[in-house]
């Protein structure tokens, strides 16, 4: 067909359909997909696969027949470099990106959009059959890397290329490998630095009268000179010891919007559509001013609160039955392996999970990170700066994590010294209390771990413990082996005789630089009489609304269950069991303290990217001492709205959580959120600020 896109020229180009996304050459390759008859489709796509076979055997026979010829013969090396330039001069006015056009222009129909480094690639994809080879997928970075040979400025000839290495401005954007951010062909012509190339967001393939030029994107701007020699010897193969790039011309692979890329995984280091290597325009773009931003929220756990919030917002909410859809700005989702992080795009899109959070919200995790970070500042006598002036055998109760059977037997020698102590037992992967069982005593103890009778496990422990017994075998089959084991605390606070736990929350709103939060939350109180000696029931335990939901009474009674924290103070100041700010104050910077302990011994394990982000649930509890103590951390907290205080607390806290999170990463128009404490106990109170070097000790 015929197009005018082009140099005011009538320019032949192949007849293609464009997907749905009209997808940019750089992502796609700039190969586009042939029409196909429709009365005869499977014989049109066996004569298209025909002829790429017979071009691949093209391209075979020419490697082999250029093997012992000579590649470097100037007069053929010259016929290609104007080859080459022309075919560039072709795609003289194809826009940059369909993003940057607005909806009513002509461009943004255009059956084809080139970047900097998709334009390089096209012309030298034209001239596959003379070089034998067509460039990888890679951006600018892989090209110079391909180029070996090195030029001063005045030994450049037309057709040479012109890299671009800087530093972006937006600190949050990506770097590239090499810092290299753009490309543009060298012409030279009058004034001999003239260039081609694709450089501006809202426009198109020009020539330049100089490749030199004060940008807006990145700045102390190196200029780096390639001869293309060796690709016009048929050479294309990465000469940098740093970077070795996948050959994907060698074996197919799926390019990253490929219905066969099962992985999702992104172009490595493809050239972004977009990005920040393009330089903005004078004016600003209204149609990406005013594009709509799309969030996805997975069903479950009050999804309709994160969906009201956000719609309340502009946002548009992406279909459930599209939970692949990747072109999202925000995910939520309850499940870390809902989200396709190696196709996550830092900087462009928001994510509510950090992919290893798992050192501090899997209940073996929290106690290697949190007490392992402690002993070591012990040992060295060192305390990192914003680390509390606390250590975690202050704050958690005596655990042993059970990885390997040395792990039992370190427990079973531990527990023989306290034979009346209570343990309570937690699998290795479970949540909302499901198989959390209480024992009492030593006997019980060894009951659970060998799965033996009450005799046998009455038995000393000693005999188990040698190497050569038959109770070894026993160790290494035990069902706790994965599991965590606590020492109970048996002496809880109590409120009307009932054991509870207090509910609060830290948000990580960033992860680079870090900003981290504190959010108040609420207490559940067990609905049964405490009685430690019943270790059955595990209504009198366990405090967790998933459990205590099974109670007979939570239907009826389910606000006896919940107590805001200023129905807590009021108790403790009625019954004379603590000062009158005890909750605002005392109990309140305990929490704060905890959390941020807990937050410092794990930010060096967390992936960091901007675009991270977490909603952490923390629950503690108090002693008849008063004594706090951190029980767990989960990830994907509930925001099951029971009762009218939980959903003023959710609401609350998910306003302000999108606030923040949108604020610091700077993403749209939303409310500015600020560090000041909020006086009704139910705002984000700032932990910890990386960039600005301040924690609120």
């Amino acid at each position: 067909t015929q197009s005018t896109w082009g140099n005011g020229q009538n320019t032949k180009m192949a007849d293609f359909e464009l997907s749905d996304n009209n997808v940019s050459a750089s992502a796609a390759g700039l190969i586009w997909v042939e029409k196909g008859d429709s009365k005869g489709d499977l014989q049109n796509g066996f004569e298209k696969f025909r002829n790429e076979r017979m071009s691949l055997l093209r391209h075979k026979k020419f490697a082999n027949l250029v093997k012992d010829g000579d590649r470097s013969d100037p007069e053929r090396l010259q016929r290609l470099r104007d080859k080459f330039i022309e075919n560039a001069k072709k795609y003289i006015g194809v826009p940059y990106h369909k993003r940057y056009h607005e909806p009513t222009s002509p461009t943004f129909k255009a059956p084809l959009f080139l970047d900097c480094c998709a334009l390089v690639r096209q012309a030298i994809f034209d001239m596959k059959d003379e070089l034998g080879f067509s460039l990888a997928r890679w951006n600018q970075a892989y090209q110079v890397d391909t180029l070996p040979v090195i030029l001063e400025e005045h030994q450049m000839k037309p057709g040479d290329l012109i890299f671009y290495e800087g530093i972006y401005y937006n600190k949050k954007a990506r770097p590239q490998k090499h810092n290299m951010v753009h490309v543009e062909i060298y012409l030279g012509g009058e004034s001999g630095q003239a260039s081609l190339g694709a450089r501006w967001q809202k426009g198109a393939v020009q020539i330049f009268d100089s490749y030199k030029f004060v940008s807006k994107s990145y700045y102390d701007i190196k200029f780096h000179y390639r001869s293309i020699d060796t690709w016009l010897q048929g050479v294309c193969e990465s000469v940098c010891p740093m970077h070795p790039w996948r050959d994907d011309r060698k074996v197919w692979t799926p390019g990253p919007k490929s219905i066969f890329n099962l992985d999702n995984e992104p172009a490595e280091e493809e050239e972004d559509v977009g990005n920040e290597g393009a330089e903005e325009d004078d004016t600003p773009s209204t149609n990406e001013s005013k594009q709509t931003k799309r969030f996805y929220v997975s069903k479950g756990n009050n999804w309709q609160l994160v969906a009201k919030l956000l719609t309340a917002r502009g946002w548009e909410q992406i279909d459930f039955a599209d939970s692949l859809d990747l072109s999202f700005d925000l995910r939520w989702v309850e499940l870390r392996s809902s989200i396709a992080y190696r196709a996550f795009k830092e900087g462009k899109q928001l994510v509510n999970h950090i992919p290893n959070s798992q050192s501090l919200t899997s209940k073996s995790g929290l106690w290697a990170t949190v007490n392992g970070f402690s002993e070591v500042i012990e040992s060295s006598g060192i305390r990192p700066k914003h680390v509390p002036e606390i250590s975690a055998s202050t704050f958690l109760p005596r655990t042993f994590c059970l990885l390997t059977p040395a792990d039992i037997l370190h427990l079973l020698r531990f527990a023989e010294d306290h034979v009346e102590s209570m343990w309570i037992l937690k699998p290795a992967s479970s949540n909302q209390g499901r198989g959390i069982k209480l024992v009492s005593g030593y006997p019980m103890l060894c009951k659970q771990v060998f799965s033996t009778t009450d005799s046998a496990s009455e038995s000393s422990a000693e005999s188990r413990l040698e190497p050569h017994t038959t109770r070894q075998g026993d160790v290494r089959n035990s069902p706790l082996l994965g599991g965590v084991v606590q020492q109970y605390i048996s002496t809880p606070l109590l409120l009307n005789g009932r054991k509870f736990d207090i509910r609060v929350y830290m948000l990580i709103a960033r992860t680079k630089p870090y900003l981290v939060y504190f959010h108040s939350g609420y207490c559940r109180v067990a609905f049964d009489q405490y009685d430690s000696s019943n270790v059955e029931n595990r209504m009198i335990h366990l405090t967790n609304a998933a459990v205590q939901r099974n109670h007979p009474k939570y239907k009826t009674d389910k606000t006896d269950f919940y107590w805001s924290m200023e129905s807590l103070q009021e108790y403790l100041t009625a019954h004379d069991l603590a000062p009158p700010d005890f909750v605002v104050n005392q109990l309140k910077n305990r929490m704060k303290e905890i959390e941020l302990f807990c937050f410092m011994s794990a930010k060096d394990t967390f992936d960091k990217k901007v675009g991270y982000f977490d909603l952490l649930g923390i629950d503690f509890f108090l002693d008849n001492n008063l004594n706090l103590f951190l029980l767990e951390v989960n990830t994907n907290p509930s925001i099951v709205a029971d009762v009218p205080l939980l959903k003023s607390i959710f609401t609350n806290l998910l306003n302000r959580t999108f606030d923040v999170v949108l604020q610091s990463h700077e993403f749209g128009d939303h409310p500015s959120a600020d560090h000041s404490d909020d006086s009704s106990g139910g705002g984000l109170e700032l932990l910890y600020d990386e960039e600005k070097d301040w924690s609120f000790l």
